[in-house]
């Protein structure tokens, strides 16, 4: 095991590097995410993902899920943080073709994301391959101040990966440097894996 640094333009040239309409990197992260998937299979992580258990899933699909709210009211939406497939998939080749007929010059933050996987995959037999939240997702793009609580959540023994939600991060202007409460989820992940501030 190990990394293998290789070329990104062998997936997307360079020149097509866009920012989407918040001034993000965001969009261009998840056509790039299909596109390698669609080209090599295997997994994609989102690089705010804390792995805490090895991924042992047998199956060829593999889809995390979110909590979004509908009138107050909570649903499941499929997140691209964290993906398998097999390369050439059906699913993965139409998102494709979708992207590619885009002005990438107008593409909202997320329009390609989440919501375009989530509507992909409800036309095919997904749903045994899309996991409840607790798996990949247990905290919510929403829950951010959860990791900083010198309470920390409840973390259930069905979860494989913690999303740490980047972005909420950066909009709510949090410094990933700065030192939190000794006792909450984050530092607790520091001192774990040993990274220092």
């Amino acid at each position: 095991m190990g990394t293998t640094l290789c070329d990104a333009n062998d997936i997307i040239p360079m020149e097509k590097i866009f920012k989407d309409s918040y001034g993000t990197w965001a969009a261009f992260s998840d056509w790039f995410r299909y596109k390698l998937l669609f080209l090599k299979g295997g997994w994609w992580t989102d690089l705010d993902v804390i792995c805490i258990k090895y991924l042992d899933f047998k199956s060829d699909y593999c889809f995390a899920s979110e909590k979004y709210f509908v009138d107050e009211r909570a649903q499941l939406m499929t997140t691209s943080a964290l993906i398998k497939s097999p390369s050439n998939a059906e699913y993965l080749k139409e998102i494709l073709e979708y992207i590619e007929s885009l002005d990438h010059s107008s593409i909202e933050w997320s329009e390609i994301g989440p919501r375009l996987l989530h509507k992909m995959l409800q036309r095919y037999d997904s749903s045994d391959f899309i996991f409840p939240p607790e798996t990949f997702c247990p905290i919510n793009w929403h829950e951010i101040d959860r990791f900083f609580s010198p309470n920390p959540p409840h973390i259930s023994k069905n979860t494989f990966t913690i999303h740490l939600w980047n972005e909420m991060w950066r909009r709510k202007k949090i410094d990933k440097n700065e030192t939190f409460d000794r006792q909450c989820l984050v530092e607790t992940f520091k001192r774990k894996y040993q990274i220092d501030n």
